[in-house]
């Protein structure tokens, strides 16, 4: 948030979130389709933007914790990375 300046009290008040609830995403809760339509509005950004945000995140943290051997390269991962599953 700090390209814009932009602290989580002016960002509740610019969003119409309540504080709580942009703290919550800030430390990795969930964000919903309703939430990235309000940040877009409030940071002139588009909702797909925060949508594919969360996406991101939300692959990442399936990559991490449950997929042994895989390997992120650079947050993105390759189809070949995949285990084998056709046995």
């Amino acid at each position: 948030m700090r390209p814009n300046a932009v602290n989580a009290s002016n960002l509740a008040r610019r969003s119409g979130l309540p504080i709580w609830h942009i703290r919550r995403m800030l430390i990795g809760a969930p964000m919903h389709a309703n939430d990235a339509v309000r940040l877009a509005s409030a940071l002139n950004t588009s909702a797909l933007y925060w949508l594919v945000l969360q996406a991101r995140y939300d692959l990442e943290q399936v990559l991490r914790e449950s997929a042994p051997g895989v390997t992120v390269t650079k947050g993105w991962w390759r189809p070949s990375d995949l285990p084998d599953t056709s046995a």
